[in-house]
């Protein structure tokens, strides 16, 4: 029998009956689980944490916010208006960024490299370029913003604001972008027809207004027809010239994740190898490499 000092201190006791209970229990308990293969897991090792750097930034350091993709870690100064950039492998200060009044919050969306920094004093959210590390933007929230939390999922910017008790959500919507194929028949034979296939498509995260697709042809090809799934087709010059030209369809408005589909078709008439010269423009997007494209065809003789 087990024996256990009382609870007067005064010599051993037998246990109490509730003691006995809860030991039966137990008891009870250790043959199911042996015989079921249960086996105790031992305590996970203690985790020892170490300070193994320490970085000059700014003054009045407050915010921290990290980068996991780039690592790179922001660090909002206070007193001095400004976030200072640390390289994570070297623990060094790589830049430091001019922000607003009084930075406290500091929140990084790891997909798109953007970092969000609420400024207490000024009731804004400055937005850094993580690539470039400048400020792109400067957005009114409410009254003493102070923590920021992006969700990385839907590019979400959540300000918490201190002296106006609300939470401001910031979506960011990326401008729009163009990119164009172009697609034709690697072979055609000549006195027969065949089709290029040019597709538009707007990439990016708000609608491209002014949209045209333009096409000049091969000067050997003979213009058939030109169609768009939206908007229509010209094609200069007009007969009598039948051969080569530039086909423009106006397109319009080309909503954000929306593509518009151009199908020309020519009759090849001289043997080789002929090429068209394709684009796509829009009033408000900055051309660039991918708003152009070629195809392609050799025609060979009957």
């Amino acid at each position: 029998m087990t024996m256990f000092r009382n609870a007067g201190g005064r010599g051993p006791g037998r246990v109490s009956g509730a003691w006995l209970r809860v030991a039966a229990v137990l008891g009870m308990l250790a043959v199911p689980l042996a015989a079921a293969g249960v086996t105790a897991v031992p305590a996970a090792a203690a985790t020892t944490y170490t300070v193994t750097a320490t970085i000059p930034v700014g003054n009045g350091p407050v915010g921290v916010g990290v980068d996991p993709a780039t690592g790179t870690a922001y660090v909002a100064n206070f007193r001095d208006d400004t976030v200072s950039v640390i390289d994570e492998a070297t623990n060094t200060v790589t830049a430091t960024i001019a922000v607003g009044s009084t930075p406290e919050g500091v929140g990084v969306d790891p997909a798109t490299g953007t970092v969000y920094v609420a400024n207490e004093g000024g009731g804004s959210v400055s937005v850094i370029d993580g690539a470039t590390n400048t400020v792109t933007a400067t957005i009114a929230v409410g009254t003493g913003p102070d923590g920021v939390g992006v969700d990385p999922a839907t590019h979400a910017v959540y300000v918490a604001n201190t002296f106006s008790n609300t939470v401001s959500v910031i979506t960011p919507v990326t401008s729009p972008d163009l990119s164009l194929t172009d697609s034709a028949p690697a072979a055609a034979v000549s006195g027969t027809s065949y089709s290029y296939t040019l597709t538009a498509t707007n990439t990016g995260g708000s609608d491209a207004t002014g949209v045209t697709v333009i096409d000049t042809l091969p000067a050997s090809a003979h213009f058939n027809s030109a169609t768009a799934t939206q908007g229509s087709c010209t094609r200069t010059p007009g007969s009598p010239k039948t051969k080569g030209g530039t086909v423009s369809c106006t397109v319009g408005t080309l909503a954000a994740g929306a593509s518009v589909t151009v199908t020309i078709t020519v009759t090849a008439t001289t043997p080789g190898t002929v090429s068209d010269a394709a684009k796509v423009t829009a009033s408000n997007v900055t051309a660039d490499s991918d708003d152009n494209a070629s195809a392609s065809t050799t025609v060979q003789g009957t």
